[in-house]
């Protein structure tokens, strides 16, 4: 039989791996100087809930959906109460398409072409307000790093 003390080490160890496998993945993007701290989706079950129920999304944060191959994905905003911004990052990270996504909107906006990654975060962030079509974000999964003064 362990010790008492075994015993408190122990339940420390489960509760810290319990908490660390409820942790979403998370990954820094960088455009520029600017920083954006996403949480991953990559699996089906985290890219289908996405933000929905949730209040709001913190300024400076963002979701990053991350699909196994390529795919021509399509977003919409049921349950979700806040305004998106929603971008297309092809497998270079550059963007190659933009959308303004609407509280509650259940239409759907899907990428014209197969791409890897698609980000949402909020509108007028200074992050956000970077993000043209043709400009490149690095930090993505699978992704070369971006030399300085070549993201544009």
């Amino acid at each position: 039989m362990p010790s008492p003390a075994g015993v408190v080490v122990l339940m420390l160890l489960v509760m810290t791996m319990s908490a660390a496998s409820a942790d979403p993945l998370r990954r820094t993007l960088m455009m520029d100087d600017r920083v954006l701290n996403v949480e991953v989706a990559d699996t089906p079950d985290a890219r289908k809930r996405g933000l929905a129920r949730r209040a709001a999304l913190a300024d400076g944060t963002g979701m990053l959906f991350v699909f196994e191959r390529p795919r021509a994905a399509c977003f919409w905003m049921k349950e979700t109460v806040f305004p998106l911004r929603l971008v297309f990052i092809d497998v270079h990270g550059t963007i190659v398409q933009r959308a303004l996504l609407e509280p509650e909107d259940e239409r759907r906006v899907c990428a014209r072409q197969a791409v890897p990654y698609a980000l949402e975060l909020t509108p007028g962030s200074p992050f956000e307000r970077r993000l043209r079509v043709g400009r490149r974000i690095s930090g993505l999964p699978g992704t070369a790093p971006i030399p300085a003064g070549q993201d544009r």
